[in-house]
């Protein structure tokens, strides 16, 4: 069994119990049990950034471990790291929350219309009322807070948009995926809301999103580790293949201590996976690996189609 969920028995058995209840928290109700786990160490300097991919990936061999890896991952590589570029009292004060609290904190970047490009963003803020749409943020459902990114004078500034509050003024549509089920992800329409200048917590989200995408990208990397892992007795061609990747992923960051060195997250791109997605498709006799995803929806995650990982693909080819 998993060493988080064995250590976790008892919890498990109280989370198997909520679930079949309708209950509708997941990633808030793991986040106390991931905080006491350590796994949030990164965060304080404590552990490298390998060691919390190693985390990601140990968690991720069994299907609720899964979510919750994906779940944990974007509140840390997403949320934690547009925080953690501000000087804003304000930010300082929700990134110690996330260390140390359950407070879940979402990301609200894509709008209807957004194709991966900011000047596509059309939230207003006007006379400190905010009015927009955030079409899909990950862990949404549970979350406290989202932060809001969106255009005001020829900038990207991000305002925390606590869900706590003015509750006529959201509307909130749950969006159900195929992959990670536990996962909540949520559209978020507000109406006049009131945001004042206490709830700026980022000045300038400018070009943050390539960084956050390839650290998303990254830790994919170690969640496709962790879910291929107990398939590894069935298939010593899929172990070597495996194996190469997990040296890879070491190598790649052994030297990065506790912080993310982001010329190397750059370099690094795009990263070695199609390798063992490829020996995956010959593991279940699939023709090609986009016919993974009939195996298992989790597999999804690893196509990399997406039209911003398209475009830092042809990014980085130019640059060649």
């Amino acid at each position: 069994m998993n060493p988080f969920f064995e250590t976790n028995q008892d919890i498990l058995n109280e989370y198997i119990g909520l679930k079949s209840n309708d209950h509708p928290q997941f990633y808030k109700f793991w986040k106390p049990h991931l905080r006491k786990s350590g796994f949030y160490s990164f965060l304080s300097g404590e552990e490298s950034y390998l060691d919390f991919q190693n985390r990601l990936e140990n968690l991720a061999d069994i299907p609720l471990g899964f979510s919750l890896a994906l779940a944990s991952m974007v509140e840390v590589n997403v949320v934690a790291s547009v925080l953690d570029k501000s000087i804003i009292p304000r930010a300082k004060e929700i990134l110690e929350a996330i260390k140390h609290s359950d407070l879940v904190v979402g990301m609200g970047v894509s709008e209807p219309g957004f194709e991966g490009k900011l000047k596509n963003l059309s939230s207003k803020l006007e006379n400190g009322k905010l009015t927009g749409i955030k079409s899909y943020i990950t862990n949404g459902g549970e979350a406290d807070i989202v932060l809001w990114v969106l255009p005001k004078g020829g900038f990207y500034p991000v305002y925390a948009v606590n869900l706590g509050t003015q509750q006529t003024n959201q509307k909130k549509t749950l969006i159900e995926t195929e992959f990670a089920k536990e996962v909540t992800h949520l559209k978020l329409e507000v109406l006049e809301f009131s945001i004042n200048n206490e709830d700026l917590v980022l000045e300038d989200y400018g070009n943050l999103g390539i960084i956050l995408r390839l650290k998303e990208l990254l830790s994919l990397v170690s969640l496709l580790l962790g879910k291929t892992k107990p398939l590894l007795e069935d298939s010593e061609k899929l172990t070597r293949v495996w194996n190469t990747l997990k040296d890879w992923k070491t190598n790649f960051l052994n030297d990065w201590g506790t912080s993310v060195v982001e010329s190397e997250l750059k370099n690094g791109f795009p990263y070695p996976i199609e390798d063992l997605l490829s020996a995956l498709a010959k593991h279940f006799g699939l023709n090609n690996i986009h016919d993974l995803s009939k195996i298992d929806p989790d597999y999804q995650l690893f196509l990399w189609d997406d039209a911003f990982t398209k475009y830092l693909k042809m990014k980085k080819n130019k640059n060649l």
